[in-house]
């Protein structure tokens, strides 16, 4: 897989830290899946969209199954839930997948994501080939990387590896390599 990484920015979110700070919603008491804050979803309300929400970019594959592209979608809240509706929407996910826990935390070396779906994340992901493989789990690892601005995700589906007949997704992933190619 052709991975690289590169900073990303996302809407209103905290600073990067130096030491290790995991934090989970309910321990920064921001609700179920708010990892944002008061006061910078503060920042975030306030670069609201046309739409009246807050802009996100969401990443897909485009129609031959070879790159993965990105558009920008608007969100209620920049949260586990919306960026899986975004997914969904986008023709990534299956009504139905879920994020059952999503932990963020800070070292010297980066932000890392740890992101446990449900079953249904790895149903759909045990029907692809190999190319629709790296787009689905591209497109899910770069929407939450830029989302929550991180730098590097690993995805477990109900708290255990998740394994493929193309691939073994056992240790942090960074950003995938996508077009040039922006669309909205």
């Amino acid at each position: 897989m052709g991975l690289w990484a590169a900073g990303i920015t996302a809407c209103g979110l905290p600073e990067r830290g130096a030491g290790l700070a995991a934090e989970t919603a309910e321990e920064s008491g921001t609700g179920a899946g708010n990892l944002l804050g008061e006061e910078n979803k503060a920042e975030a309300v306030a670069e609201k969209g046309p739409e009246g929400g807050i802009p996100v970019e969401i990443f897909y594959g485009d129609d031959n199954g070879e790159l993965i592209l990105s558009k920008e979608m608007f969100v209620t809240d920049v949260d586990q839930q919306e960026l899986v509706r975004c997914l969904v929407e986008a023709g990534i996910l299956e009504d139905g997948t879920e994020v059952l826990t999503l932990e963020r935390r800070e070292d010297k070396k980066g932000v890392y994501l740890d992101v446990d779906f449900n079953g249904k994340f790895t149903e759909k992901l045990n029907r692809m080939g190999t190319s629709g493989e790296r787009i689905y789990m591209g497109s899910v690892v770069n929407t939450f990387l830029t989302a929550f601005e991180a730098d590097f995700m690993m995805v477990t589906s109900g708290g255990r590896t998740i394994e493929s007949g193309h691939a073994i997704y056992d240790e942090y992933q960074g950003p995938y390599e996508r077009s040039a190619e922006r669309t909205f």
